[in-house]
């Protein structure tokens, strides 16, 4: 219990209980705060998530209606969040895994072992030479040659797929509690960027996070390799257990 002397019964506390909002004025970070009856959740699971961050049960939600839908998400929701949920669960008792990410949602020709090769100079200038030798190993060279330099464009394909299976977007005016101890997201990240156009550029978030425990990271089955990245080169993941980009009042 605490303190009667804390003013946490009538006024914020926590980091960034308090803001500005646009117009200057002072308030206070309320997350889905006044939600109706229908926009408060319970979730266990990926697509239970999905859904209660979409606001699927909310009167104004229809689905393939873009502003009916964006009505939703904007409105106060609260979640309760029960045990261990997986942003790599396709629902049916699997879990994507690299292969998977090759062809769901679109297919892709990205390999990592190719995606390597493609850095090794020596290797492209002997396949170049076998090419402009010609003889009976030309074809295969030069399929070969174009399949590697095609390999980051592959890349990023491939990278999207697997972001389109594991990214929660969290809208605006929302307030996400773990229940118990155990709450946990392992293979998946929250993205909070209300100020994207997915959220018509919303500028003040509103968020509430709370009580969760969180992988460090997801796996990145596609990183990228940047050669420019410190003296030797390094490889960069894309993601993290949260990201927040571009939004306010989390």
């Amino acid at each position: 219990m605490a303190d009667e002397t804390l003013p946490v019964k009538t006024a914020p506390f926590g980091w960034a209980a308090q803001y500005k909002d646009v117009e200057g004025t002072a308030a206070a970070t309320t997350g889905g705060e006044g939600a109706r009856a229908e926009s408060i959740y319970v979730v266990s699971s990926r697509q239970e998530l999905k859904d209660a961050l979409s606001n699927v049960r909310s009167p104004n939600y229809l689905a393939g209606d873009a502003t009916a839908e964006l009505a939703a998400k904007l409105e106060p929701k609260i979640i309760y969040w029960v045990g261990t949920i997986r942003g790599d669960d396709l629902g049916n008792g699997s879990y994507a895994d690299a292969t998977y990410y090759k062809t769901k949602p679109n297919k892709t020709t990205f390999d990592f072992d190719l995606y390597v090769k493609a850095f090794d100079k020596d290797y492209l200038e002997q396949l170049q030479a076998t090419i402009d030798a010609g003889g009976a190993e030309a074809t295969a060279a030069q399929a070969e040659l174009s399949l590697l330099k095609k390999q980051n464009d592959q890349r990023s394909q491939y990278a999207n797929n697997q972001k389109a299976q594991i990214q929660f977007q969290v809208p605006p005016n929302t307030t996400i509690l773990g229940v118990g101890e155990d709450a946990r997201l392992e293979e998946g990240y929250l993205s909070i960027n209300t100020l994207s156009h997915t959220f018509n550029k919303t500028d003040n978030s509103n968020i509430i996070i709370r009580n969760i425990t969180f992988q460090a990271a997801p796996r990145d089955f596609a990183p990228a390799w940047d050669a420019g990245d410190g003296a030797s080169g390094n490889w960069n993941a894309r993601y993290d257990a949260v990201s927040i980009n571009a939004s306010k009042n989390v």
